[in-house]
């Protein structure tokens, strides 16, 4: 398998074309040609219409929509939910202003999680859990142990 690996400068001019995709998606919302509960226009016009890959757009909207600046509906498009525009623009210009992440910073992002994920998962474990837990962990053991692949 061959994984391409990101340069530093790569990531960079990834991150700077999507921070200038949501740039122009919100000067289209906040010059009215967009309000909310209205259609984002199809990823296809939009590359078409911002000079980009369609791959870039799809970045961009993924990332509005995991701060629930946009939300998409199968079958129905990508909508502009129903938020005051202050709040909006607010939230971009947090979203513009994150930059790439170091991989330090995901780490302990990642570990953070993990602890309080761990932590919940104990207060709420049960005695049938526990024994699933083992019977899982019992039947990876006995694959590794027998040289099969136990992934």
């Amino acid at each position: 398998m061959n994984l391409d690996i990101l340069s530093k400068n790569e990531n960079l001019e990834i991150t700077a074309r999507v921070n200038t995709i949501i740039s122009q998606i919100n000067e289209l919302i906040n010059k009215k040609n967009l309000q909310p509960g209205d259609r984002l226009p199809p990823e296809r016009e939009l590359a078409e219409k911002f000079g980009v890959s369609r791959r870039s757009i799809h970045t961009a909207i993924l990332k509005l929509e995991s701060y629930g600046i946009l939300q998409s509906l199968p079958q129905s498009g990508t909508f502009i939910p129903n938020i005051g525009s202050i709040a909006m623009n607010g939230m971009i210009e947090d979203i513009l202003n994150l930059g790439v992440p170091s991989f330090k910073s995901l780490v302990e992002t990642r570990i953070v999680l993990e602890l309080k994920a761990v932590k919940s998962a104990a207060k709420k474990r049960t005695n049938e859990g526990l024994a699933n837990i083992k019977k899982a962990l019992d039947a990876h053991e006995k694959k590794i142990l027998s040289g099969e692949d136990a992934v």
